[in-house]
C-alpha cells in the first residue's frame, strides 16, 4: 500500500551455451535470486530486499527475466569506493586510513556471519558487494546472488569463497598487505567454524589466490 523506490535488472544468459544449459535447470535463476536474498536477509545478512520476480516460461532458451529489489541511493560497489580513496589519501590520509579500515572491518564481518549461517557467494568480488559509507560506520550489502547457494561449508570452501575477492583486493594498489591481515583476522574471529589459525590461513589464501591468477592467463 506504499510506494518503494527500487531498481530493477533484465536478466539473460550472455551465451548460446549458457541459455541452452538454464532450460534443464531445477531452478530458474531469477527465481532462485528472489529467494536466496529472503533467506539472507532472515539470517541477517545485508542484502537488498527483492521485491518482485517474473521468471521466463519454464522450457524457454531465450527469454528474459526480470528481477526488482529495494533501491539503496547511498551505495556504490566496492571499485568506486576504492576508486574515490585514491583523492582521500592525498587530501587527508588519517581519514582514508581510518575510511579503509571501517570498510574492511565491516566486510570481514558480513561474509563472516554469512558463512557461519550457511551460505556461499561463489562469486565474491568488488563489483557485487555495494558500501554505504556516507555515516560514520560502513555498512555492506551483498548482491548478485544468482550463484550464492546455502551450504554448511568447510574451511577450504570458505577460503576459496574469500579468494575471489581477495584476488581483487592484491590487484588493488591502494589496498595493503597490513588492511588484508586485519580483515583475514576479523573474519576468523566473526567465523569461529574456520578453525585455523591466521597465518596458515593466509598461506591457503596465497595458493588459492596464484591458482585464480594463473586460470585467468590460461583464458587470454
Amino acid at each position: 500500500g506504499v510506494e518503494v523506490e527500487c531498481g530493477y535488472k533484465k536478466l539473460l544468459r550472455k551465451t548460446w551455451v549458457k541459455r541452452l544449459s538454464d532450460i534443464f535447470r531445477p531452478r530458474d535463476r531469477s527465481r532462485h535470486s528472489f529467494e536466496m536474498g529472503h533467506r539472507l536477509l532472515d539470517a541477517g545478512i545485508p542484502t537488498p530486499e527483492p521485491l518482485w520476480v517474473i521468471p521466463p516460461p519454464r522450457w524457454s532458451w531465450n527469454d528474459p527475466a526480470y528481477f526488482a529489489f529495494e533501491w539503496l541511493p547511498g551505495c556504490r560497489d566496492l571499485n568506486a569506493v576504492f576508486k574515490d580513496y585514491v583523492e582521500l589519501k592525498q587530501a587527508s590520509p588519517d581519514r582514508a586510513r581510518k575510511k579503509v579500515y571501517s570498510i574492511t572491518g565491516e566486510l570481514a564481518t558480513v561474509l563472516g556471519k554469512m558463512h557461519v549461517a550457511g551460505f556461499c557467494h561463489r562469486d565474491l568480488k568488488f563489483s557485487n558487494l555495494l558500501v554505504d559509507d556516507s555515516g560514520d560506520a560502513a555498512r555492506i550489502y551483498v548482491i548478485d546472488l544468482d550463484g550464492a547457494s546455502a551450504s554448511e561449508g568447510d574451511v577450504r570452501r570458505w577460503l576459496w569463497n574469500l579468494s575471489r575477492l581477495a584476488t581483487d583486493a592484491v590487484g588493488h594498489p591502494e589496498i595493503s598487505r597490513a588492511v588484508r591481515c586485519r580483515f583475514l583476522k576479523t573474519y576468523l574471529a566473526v567465523n569461529p567454524r574456520c578453525s585455523i589459525e591466521w597465518k596458515a590461513a593466509w598461506r591457503m589464501l596465497s595458493e588459492l589466490i596464484d591458482k585464480r591468477l594463473a586460470r585467468r592467463r590460461d583464458r587470454r
